[in-house]
């Protein structure tokens, strides 16, 4: 995976910590809109680097956003939500969480416009992930 992307997700993240009173989600839409204008006219190097992209580098910004959608919602039970995506999507969750590839090549590579079929699930899911995490934290702190 190119260094370049994992320095730009830093990057976010150290803008999120210094500028919270901004608006965690104005601060992530405004990093991935810098970051999908670059990468729209970009060509990726080999099918691994593409697959990288839309498997890792794409949901780790997209599940940023779809976190603080979330957590606008004021969800009562994440635990359910979690649990509800989990038996929606079993076959995928449990292609992704055992880290098997076998269907990277049909799932990850660009379909259209910045998108695949399958970058939207991982986003989903770390969404969800970080969305149970607060939730454990919130009520431990409690």
């Amino acid at each position: 995976m190119k260094q370049e992307w994992k320095q730009r997700y830093a990057l976010m993240n150290d803008d999120l910590v210094a500028g919270l009173e901004e608006g965690a989600l104005e601060i992530i839409q405004r990093h991935w809109a810098s970051f999908k204008k670059e990468i729209l006219g970009y060509q990726f190097a080999s099918l691994q680097e593409e697959i990288d992209f839309f498997k890792v580098m794409k949901p780790l910004f997209t599940s940023k956003m779809e976190y603080f959608l979330l957590l606008a919602d004021d969800i009562k039970n994440p635990y359910l939500r979690h649990k509800r995506f989990k038996e929606e999507h079993a076959d995928f969750y449990q292609y992704y969480t055992s880290g098997r590839t076998e269907n990277d090549h049909e799932w990850f590579i660009q379909r259209s416009n910045m998108e695949s079929s399958h970058d939207h699930l991982v986003s989903r899911l770390l969404a969800l992930n970080e969305l149970v995490h607060r939730h454990i934290f919130v009520t431990i702190e409690l």
